[in-house]
């Protein structure tokens, strides 16, 4: 059997509007994906070429030929929100995003916030239908993988409940916070661990990483929950008028409200805008 490299490229043919100097909401490089061994993450190709978006805040987000995906990695239950996990509107947005949602290779370099939302504004850019990409974002932004900001010590003072690897944050006056989600009923240790996942990066200190629950139970009726709501409040002309970060202020609030943030995860800050990184010239 031949191997599978990148000369059994595939080709994505969706038409994407590419970046000139100092666009925004554009895309740079080549998308085309080969087949590879599937890995223990579930990635099944890989990128032929460099690739990569701009999003509206000028930040650029790269990824480079050779890196794993999984194209929308919903499970099969979900697939009635995308279709396959390669359809070609959805390939785009989700290639750059499983870089930047990469556990075991260290590519979070931004807040699992921002990375969502670039996820978001690159759907929007490829033109999927507002309709499912709010959706899709409320599936990515609830169930998708969180992490830590930043490297945390274990009994790291921040913000919010008391989780095993947090303490509770108090304020100057001696009163904890107020202004973040919170849990409808005190987070279990044992429970928490299960989900999360642990690298020490020196002696005591720790990222940490949720991955994806997409298959936890209960999220199929949830996601239903979800998009009566959203087809409901952007029934109307007028709604459907608001600003991209408008519409996904609502999602984030919509979702928080349904499903408490768990502390250690909360993550406020959003990525330094950067020159968008040049794509390698593309082999002939």
């Amino acid at each position: 059997m031949a191997s599978l490299t990148a000369a059994h490229t595939e080709p994505i043919d969706v038409d994407l509007p590419m970046c000139t100097a100092g666009g925004k909401d554009c895309f740079t490089g080549k998308l085309d994906l080969y087949p590879i061994p599937l890995d223990r993450d579930g990635n099944s190709r890989a990128l032929t070429f460099d690739f990569g978006f701009v999003d509206s805040t000028s930040t650029g987000w790269q990824t480079n030929a050779g890196d794993p995906t999984d194209g929308a990695s919903i499970p099969p239950e979900l697939q009635w929100i995308v279709g396959g996990s390669f359809d070609k509107k959805f390939v785009p947005a989700a290639v750059i995003h499983d870089r930047y949602c990469d556990w075991r290779r260290a590519h979070r370099v931004y807040p699992w916030k921002a990375t969502h939302r670039m996820f978001y504004q690159a759907l929007l850019a490829t033109g999927v239908k507002n309709a499912k990409a709010r959706l899709m974002y409320y599936a990515v932004y609830t169930f998708g993988p969180r992490w830590t900001a930043e490297q945390m010590d274990i009994g790291h003072i921040c913000r919010g409940n008391l989780t095993p690897l947090c303490q509770q944050f108090i304020e100057g006056s001696g009163g904890p916070r107020t202004d973040d989600p919170q849990p409808v009923e005190p987070e279990d240790p044992a429970e928490l661990m299960k989900k999360y996942k642990l690298s020490e990066v020196e002696k005591g200190k720790f990222d940490v990483f949720r991955g994806a629950v997409y298959g936890d139970q209960g999220v199929q009726d949830d996601l239903k929950v979800a998009k009566t709501v959203l087809d409901a409040t952007y029934s109307t002309p007028d709604s459907e008028q608001s600003t991209p970060d408008q519409q996904m202020d609502f999602i984030e609030h919509l979702s928080d409200t349904r499903h408490p943030a768990e502390a250690i995860l909360l993550s406020e800050q959003a990525p330094v805008p950067s020159e968008p990184q040049q794509p390698r010239p593309v082999p002939k």
